[in-house]
């Protein structure tokens, strides 16, 4: 009696860069009288060259070593395919700095896979040239993570910064096995007769954490004040002047002006994401109470703008929400 063909194929499937390989499992094509792979007087084995420390690229997944008189045994390979590893990053340095102080960036980068976490560089830099106020990149240094991911950057002089609110962003380039990621935050810059300052982070339900930074000082022997206020959450940034400022009772206060705000587009930069203005001009009322021995603080804004698709539904507007970190001084 001639034996039947049978077909055995190994599984196709993917594993991101440092993790477990993944089960190779069998496929069967030709069994004949009712037969099962539990028929099988040898079961197959199989596996993959793909591994924990395989860079990215397509490996071959195989099974062998099956055995049976009534089968004619054959073989396909199947493949596994090792894609990168996700990134973040979280901004760990301050959130308000007095000018003429150091400032010391810091960033924590986390991954699953250890080799996309420890030595790995991150960059600083500002929205904005902080001696003059011009915008553009303004680099802060950088920074190689240390084996817990943190990366830590050298000391930078504050000496003649202007006083206002400022984005600080961390930037990991990625590699071929690891993704890129970056994260903005504000930075409130203040100077000695500021009225106002604050900075720190609020969760908003429905967008998830929210930053904040705002510094306003007043115009000598004026009623006018000036200021800049920086928001960042919910995949939108507001960088803006503040041009209204009043104190409603001894520990609130109410912010008023106008900036730019930005959505963060995810198809920007091939895939790795960037900010793209949305409008300019757009206006801002923000409520705050400030920080005591007794309470936190609390801060909220509302931005007069309607989102647009494929922009994020969702902008971080809220009442004033008590922080979870940061302080609020007047």
């Amino acid at each position: 009696m001639t034996p039947a063909a049978l077909t055995i194929t190994a599984s196709s499937t993917s594993m991101t860069y440092g993790s477990t390989s993944p089960t190779i499992t069998p496929s069967y094509s030709g069994f004949a009288n009712g037969d099962t792979a539990a028929s099988l007087t040898t079961a197959p084995v199989c596996t993959t060259t793909a591994t924990a420390t395989s860079s990215v690229g397509t490996y071959p997944s195989t099974c062998s070593g099956a055995t049976d008189p009534n089968y004619a045994i054959s073989y396909f390979s199947g493949t596994v395919t090792v894609g990168q590893a996700g990134t973040t990053l979280a901004y760990t340095g301050p959130a308000s700095i007095s000018a003429g102080t150091a400032l010391v960036p810091a960033a924590s980068l986390t991954s699953s896979a250890s080799g996309c976490q420890a030595g790995q560089p991150v960059s600083f830099s500002l929205n904005a040239n902080p001696t003059t106020g011009a915008t553009g990149s303004y680099s802060l240094g950088s920074a190689t993570t240390n084996s817990s991911g943190t990366a830590t950057a050298a000391s930078v002089s504050t000496s003649g910064w202007e006083a206002g609110a400022y984005m600080i962003t961390a930037s990991y380039a990625g590699t071929a096995n690891c993704n890129s990621a970056s994260v903005t935050a504000p930075l409130a810059v203040s100077q000695s007769g500021d009225v106002g300052v604050g900075a720190g982070t609020y969760s908003v339900n429905g967008v998830g954490p929210v930053a904040f930074g705002f510094v306003v000082w007043r115009v000598p022997l004026t009623s006018i004040y000036l200021g800049g206020i920086s928001v960042v959450g919910g995949g939108w940034s507001l960088i803006g002047s503040v041009t209204g400022y009043s104190l409603t009772s001894g520990t609130q206060g109410v912010l008023t002006g106008s900036g730019t705000l930005s959505w963060w587009n995810p198809a920007l930069n091939h895939g790795h994401g960037g900010w793209q203005v949305a409008s300019t001009s757009v206006s801002y009322t923000a409520t705050f109470s400030v920080t005591s021995k007794i309470s936190p603080g609390s801060f909220g804004i509302q931005i007069s703008y309607t989102p647009v698709s494929p922009q994020p539904s969702t902008l971080p507007n809220s009442a004033p929400v008590t922080l979870k970190s940061g302080l609020i001084v007047t």
